[in-house]
């Protein structure tokens, strides 16, 4: 294994809370261009670990590196990774998915042409074409998960986080959401996956493990 390819390393990650072992030595690798998927039910401490691997959470003990550097510096995560989040977006509610696309554009610095070409596309393919006038605040669970989805995208970070980005959305979209997130991993990207579907994350992933009683089990690499 050569060690430039590693895009995130989790080392010994443990987390306690409140004197409760929410995560207890997790340790896994991913590699460029890789589809890797954490499968656990609701509350086992998924999005608790997304946030410790992008460093919106301290860690208890243990090391996460991204590319090669430690999770401490955010101005370097803010470029490397994205994150489409299932809670905590309340900074968003006041914006409309354009104002919101608006500012991504300006603080990445993206050129014009292409953000608005893209922005054309994809709004079509995640179907929100017709909401991006409406405040966040007033759109569907699903469809504020594609609008970050779509912010996110434009940027490209290196590795995208999404937690439990198929809650609530019909078929269509999540075919259409799998089609995307497969031709991204091509462009030398990663993607880490929440979900408590098991089925469909065997399908999709170029790894998978399970997070349960705050451990890694069942890893497709063991």
């Amino acid at each position: 294994m050569i060690s430039s390819n590693i895009v995130l390393k989790a080392n010994s990650l443990t987390k306690i809370i409140e004197n409760k072992i929410i995560l207890n030595q997790v340790s896994f690798e991913i590699l460029n261009n890789e589809i890797f998927v954490l499968i656990g039910s609701n509350g086992v401490g998924k999005s608790v670990l997304i946030r410790c691997l992008l460093g919106l959470e301290t860690i208890s003990e243990g090391t996460v590196e991204i590319n090669g550097s430690l999770n401490r510096d955010r101005l370097f995560l803010r470029r490397q990774t994205g994150l489409v989040a299932s809670d905590h977006i309340d900074h968003l509610n006041l914006l409309t998915p354009s104002e919101y696309f608006e500012f991504i554009i300006n603080i990445f610095q993206i050129p014009s042409n292409y953000a608005i070409n893209f922005i054309d596309q994809t709004s079509r393919k995640l179907f929100v074409e017709p909401h991006l006038k409406t405040p966040i605040v007033n759109l569907s669970f699903g469809t504020r998960k594609k609008i970050q989805l779509l912010g996110v995208l434009l940027y490209q970070p290196k590795i995208l986080f999404c937690d439990e980005i198929f809650e609530g959305l019909d078929s269509k979209s999540v075919t259409n959401i799998l089609e995307i997130i497969k031709n991204y991993v091509q462009n030398n990207c990663s993607v880490f996956l929440t979900t408590h579907i098991s089925s469909l994350a065997k399908e999709i992933s170029d790894k998978y493990c399970v997070l349960e009683n705050g451990c890694i089990t069942n890893a497709s690499w063991e």
